[in-house]
């Protein structure tokens, strides 16, 4: 059966006497990993959004980075500004961890990335970490997904959670193996909705897209994750509507062929990193962006 965190991830702004907190977006992101352990394919919406009605929303958001033959994604409040101290912004900081890293496999780097969120939000106040925290307690979630050293795919994420009776910050790991689906976002319950089609508009979603496919390959996959962040695009109600919204970026990550960006903004490849001997993760002239 799929993996499914359902993690609900609201974008908002908090303003506090001695504190700055912006996070820019909601998020829908869908993983599948291949089960022959082939590939990973993963897509993102790209929303940014200020809750407090001051910018307009744009669909810029860099969601999802390469790092070498690794992705990085991250939803929730990614970006937190404080008055007493440096600002944490979720993908620099999976860079530096990368960077800083002997161990480039997925779960140690994920629980690098934990660490210094924990080690961020655990200075805020009671009233500050209530603040951020969405219905269910999640703040924020990173995740690394790579291959690992007998090149078996490897999926890691870790999310923090806020308690507030008693006050307590938390974290939760979660992984995907081969076969399975991972999603990280706002109403992933609509993602368990596209997933088993029994719904008339989750059928009609599908389109020519065989459904239940018993054993789909990457190019189903492809447009299986695609269609699963659409539906919810399409599907949210309410003042959520205004935090997902297009395009979807779609990227691949190879067992030996390393990451191929299906569908990209062009301006997010200035998020990647790539070590210098490492050109395995460059864009491909047959590629295609929007």
């Amino acid at each position: 059966m799929p993996s499914l965190d359902l993690l609900l991830s609201a974008c908002r702004w908090i303003i506090l006497s001695a504190f700055l907190v912006q996070a820019c977006y909601g998020t829908s992101i869908v993983w599948v990993v291949s089960k022959t352990g082939d590939y990973v394919v993963l897509a993102a919406d790209s929303r940014e959004f200020d809750a407090m009605g001051k910018l307009k929303p744009s669909d810029r958001a860099c969601k999802v980075i390469a790092l070498d033959n690794t992705v990085f994604f991250n939803s929730g409040n990614v970006l937190s500004r404080t008055y007493r101290g440096k600002p944490w912004r979720s993908l620099q900081a999976a860079r530096e961890i990368y960077i800083a890293s002997k161990d480039r496999q997925a779960e140690p780097l994920s629980i690098a990335w934990g660490n210094e969120a924990m080690t961020f939000f655990y200075r805020l106040s009671v009233t500050e970490l209530r603040s951020l925290a969405t219905a269910d307690g999640a703040i924020v979630t990173g995740g690394f997904i790579n291959f690992d050293l007998n090149r078996n795919p490897a999926a890691f994420s870790q999310t923090l959670y806020f308690k507030a009776e008693p006050a307590q910050l938390s974290r939760k790991p979660d992984s995907q193996a081969k076969g399975q689906i991972g999603v990280s976002g706002i109403h992933p319950e609509l993602v368990v909705e596209f997933i088993k089609a029994e719904s008339p508009r989750a059928v009609k979603a599908y389109g020519t897209l065989m459904i239940h496919k018993a054993a789909p390959d990457l190019s189903y996959d492809i447009e299986f994750v695609k269609k699963a962040v659409q539906f919810v695009v399409d599907n949210v109600s309410g003042e959520d509507k205004e935090r997902v919204h297009g395009p979807i970026d779609v990227v691949v990550l190879r067992r030996f062929g390393g990451i191929d960006w299906v569908t990209r903004k062009p301006s997010c490849y200035t998020q990647d990193f790539h070590s210098p001997k490492n050109t395995s993760a460059k864009k491909s002239p047959t590629q295609t962006t929007k």
